[in-house]
């Protein structure tokens, strides 16, 4: 189970493979992340997911995790706004909250 081709983390996913020479031939694609958490938890299929996406379900022990160590696959998150508009103090404040909750729960350091 794996969102499809037109989704960035498939994209992500299809590069670091292709480097490792591997085809992915998911059995189900879908793009909604929680969706495939739901899929997964209900049936015996797997998946590859950001740890973000899955950190509640393993904590209450719905799903079990296996870190992938090698090859080491990187995803870059952007924050995105208007030249003309900048962000609000909310605005800046809320961007600082969920960057320190991706470093919290990927145990990369402030």
């Amino acid at each position: 189970m794996l969102p499809t081709k037109r989704h960035g983390l498939r994209g992500v996913l299809d590069a670091a493979t292709q480097i490792e020479d591997v085809t992915l031939q998911p059995k189900f694609e879908i793009d909604i992340l929680g969706t495939i958490v739901q899929f997964v938890e209900a049936t015996r299929f797997a998946t590859v997911l950001p740890r973000i996406v899955v950190q509640r379900a393993v904590d209450e022990g719905r799903l079990r995790m296996y870190p992938i160590l090698a090859p080491r696959i990187v995803r870059h998150l952007v924050c995105v706004s208007h030249p003309q508009r900048p962000l609000s103090t909310a605005g800046d404040a809320l961007i600082a909250i969920v960057a320190e909750e991706i470093r919290r729960v990927s145990g990369t350091p402030a």
